[in-house]
């Protein structure tokens, strides 16, 4: 679905009700921090390992990649959700 875009350029509703981060600026960012991670021989390593068709949400030791459009989260909790990532690929 696409998000519609708010006047102020944040969160926005989507037309399945849930909401995306809409900041072009802070998404980019986001998502270049999440490519530098996945730029890893730790990241290769651990998809060759848990190739995504095994992967479980509910199993603990399979990593969920922060979401860069997650919206209303502060950079600081972005920034531990993706530091707690990359430590845990290796």
């Amino acid at each position: 679905p696409q998000a519609r875009m708010s006047i102020f350029g944040h969160a926005a509703a989507t037309s399945a009700g849930h909401t995306e981060e809409t900041d072009a600026h802070k998404v980019a960012q986001r998502t270049k921090q999440i490519e530098h991670g996945r730029n890893t021989l730790a990241y290769d390593r651990y998809t060759r390992l848990v190739p995504r068709r095994r992967r479980d949400k509910n199993e603990p030791s399979h990593l969920r990649t922060p979401n860069p459009r997650e919206p209303h989260i502060s950079k600081r909790q972005f920034d531990g959700r993706l530091r707690e990532w990359r430590r845990k690929l290796h």
